[in-house]
Order: structure tokens, then sequence, then C-alpha cells
């Protein structure tokens, strides 16, 4: 098959959630022979040539602006340019959209082939918890106006993601998204076919290559790891609260933040004022081909998410690295938790929860060691691309073979 994916923006500009399991999906595809290219967004910076990746193809598309201040137009009009002279050089049998400013953007190239569109989570909820946390900085006098402009700018994205999914047939990620689907845009029917992880990359490690690991990058007390964008939504401010209660039963563990985002400087506000200035680290941004080592030498990860986890790709890749994680009942993270053990849940979304979750594990290090190898079982059983593959083809197939009637 001839498979197009569509994205807002793609590796290795951007690294979230959307965009690792597309370059999951595209690389298996790719590995089965299909021909894939994907068709993704940068703004401000030049589209550049087309770029050979893992046996798939990507082009980008390139927009001066991607805001609302222009009801995304400019980025709307660069993607559909893009675009029209893509399908016209690889006139695929396939279209999967995956984010909705790209999508309505390709649509707007009006091209032949069906769609597949999966659902991660809602634009526009995601747009509106970005938007609270900006809220708190504003003059009461803002807040009002700022308020209004938020819902008129959830309204246009909302209509643009209705748009797409109105074209396609509709897949999601977990049962958690599929529920925000039916209660966002009314839609019932949606099969889904999982993200995984590469099993080749996050690879469990001896106890003795772990220690080395440790060792380099100087974990030595009970190391807890996150990784995520730093806002709010990620909940990495009751993480930080929670380990003040974490080092009142163990006191030398050490909690480690990997990645960059809008909350930094409140974070780092928040450590010092628990006075944990010296036991949080703000690792910044961590290469992806350093990132398996840091799950790897971690003793547990945490994911303290508030809301909206459609999925949790970094869940799945400390699973197959051997660490155990502690993760919130949010989103679709007890799907993925729950059915290996009940204790890597909180029991809610609170500092105490997340606090005495983690001293479960962190006051049990013998236990900790002896599960290691469940947790990666588990993620080969489950998260495996290969799993995915054949599931995407049998879709694809369905929707190419509907569209020929």
């Amino acid at each position: 098959m001839r498979i197009l994916f569509v994205m807002d923006s793609f590796v290795p500009d951007t690294l979230g959630g959307a965009e690792r399991v597309v370059l999951g999906w595209a690389r298996e595809l790719a590995s089965r022979r299909h021909e894939v290219w994907v068709l993704a967004g940068r703004v401000n910076v030049p589209a550049g040539r087309d770029e050979e990746m893992d046996g798939f193809m990507v082009r980008r598309w390139s927009s001066r602006y991607r805001t609302f201040a222009d009801g995304y137009v400019s980025a709307i009009r660069a993607c559909a340019q893009a675009g029209k002279k893509l399908l016209e050089d690889f006139p695929p049998d396939v279209i999967h959209g995956c984010q909705g400013l790209s999508g309505c953007g390709l649509m707007t190239a009006k091209p032949d082939a069906p769609w597949v569109y999966t659902f991660f989570a809602p634009w526009s909820e995601e747009m509106a918890e970005e938007a609270r946390a900006r809220e708190d900085t504003l003059s009461p006098y803002a807040k009002p106006f700022y308020r209004v402009g938020v819902r008129l700018k959830q309204f246009r994205v909302r209509r643009m993601e209705r748009k797409v999914l109105a074209r396609s047939t509709v897949t999601a990620l977990s049962d958690f998204s599929r529920r925000m689907l039916l209660s966002e845009h009314g839609i019932r029917r949606a099969g889904i076919v999982p993200a995984g992880v590469d099993l080749d990359r996050f690879y469990y490690t001896s106890d003795v290559e772990r220690q080395a690991l440790r060792r380099e990058l100087g974990f030595r007390e009970p190391v807890i790891l996150s990784v995520r964008r730093l806002s709010r939504r990620m909940g990495l401010d009751l993480l930080i609260r929670a380990l003040a209660r974490i080092r009142t039963v163990v006191p030398d563990a050490r909690l480690v933040l990997a990645g960059r985002g809008p909350e930094r400087g409140a974070l780092e506000r928040l450590a010092r004022q628990q006075g944990l200035a010296d036991a949080v680290t703000f690792a910044g941004f961590v290469p992806e081909e350093k990132l398996p080592d840091y799950y790897q030498a971690a003793d547990l990860f945490v994911l303290p998410t508030r809301s909206l986890e459609g999925f949790g790709m970094a869940t799945v890749e400390s699973l197959a690295c051997g660490t155990p994680v502690v993760g919130t009942p949010e989103g679709a993270t007890p799907e993925i938790l729950r059915p290996l053990d009940e204790d890597m849940l909180a029991d809610e979304t609170s500092v105490d929860a997340i606090a005495q979750a983690c001293i479960r594990w962190l006051a049990r290090p013998d236990e900790m060691l002896s599960v290691r190898r469940r947790c990666r079982d588990y993620a080969e059983a489950n998260y495996s691309w290969k799993k995915t593959g054949p599931a995407l083809e049998a879709l694809y197939e369905r929707v190419i073979a509907s569209a020929r009637r």
C-alpha cells in the first residue's frame, strides 16, 4: 500500500506523544514493505528537502504563523499547497491524519484517497488546559477578555477537528480517548489501534549494566524519574510536593525531571520553597539516544498527570526498560498499569496519594528489583510495534475496499 501520514509537526522538530506514535507506525509499516510518506509542518523554519528516515519519506511544509489571530489560515494554506504537490508526486491509497490543523489543511487540497483519523485527545481541551495555566499570570481586568478569546479559539479548533473526523474512519489509542471522542464530538463508533514501544531501543539491562549507567548519570540515591513536558496538566508540581513527603520515609530519595516547557521557572521556585533545591534535578531536554539510559538507571518512573493522558508513551517506554511506574488514575494510565500491578496506580490525583504510591515501592527495594523483569515481559507482550503493524494493515484494507465499492 501507499500510505500518507499528515501531521502538524514531526520528529526531530517535536517529540510529543503523537509524533512518537506516528514514527513507530511509519517505521513498522515501512518494514512491512509499504510505501510510506509523512507530510509534516514547521513554523518559521524552512521546509527543507525531502528526508529519508528509517525506510520512509518525510516532506515538510512551513508557515510563518500558526495562530488564531489569522484563523490558522496561513498554516492551512501552506499545508494545502505542500500537500497538493505531494499528492501529485505520491498518490496514496490511504491518508492517516492525527492532528486537526494539518488534517484540515490537506483536506483543502481535495485528495481522492480515503481517510483514517486517530484521535489522541481533544485539541480544544488541550488548548484550554494550557490557557488556564496562562490565565493565572493575568490581571483581574484582563482575565474576562482572555476567557472570551479562549472560548472563541476552542470553537474554531473544534470545528476544524470535526471537519476531518466527518470525512474519516476514526480510531483511538485507548478506551479513554474513545470516551473523550464521544464527549467532545459525539462520535460513538471508533476502533482502537494501540501505540507501541521500540523494544530494541528501550531494552532491559542486567544489574551490572544498570549500575554502570547509574554511575555515569550520577544516580547514587534512590531516583524517581519523570519525562514530561513542563506544563501544568502534567502534574509535576504535585510530584515535587509529594517528594517532600516521600523523603520523610526515604530520606535520600531524589527526583529527576527530564523535559522542557513553560512551567520550568515555577517548578524550580516550588522546589526551593519546599526545601528541595538539592533533591530535584532539572535535566532539561534529554536527547533521544540518551533517553533509554535514564529509564534504565532510575528506580521508579512517575507519571503524575492531572488530565488528558490519551495514552502515555513514557509509561510503556519505562516498562520496556524494566523500570516500574507509578501513575495517577487519569486518562489511559489505568488501562496500561492496572493489568500489570494495582500498586502502580495512585489512589487519586493528589500529593498524598502520589507520595503513598511511591513509598509503597521505594520502601521495598528488593521487591522493586524483582519486578523489573515483569515490567519488561509485560511491555513485550502488549506493546510491540510488531502487533500494531497487522492491525493497521487490516484497517487500511477495510477502508480502501469500502471506498472502492
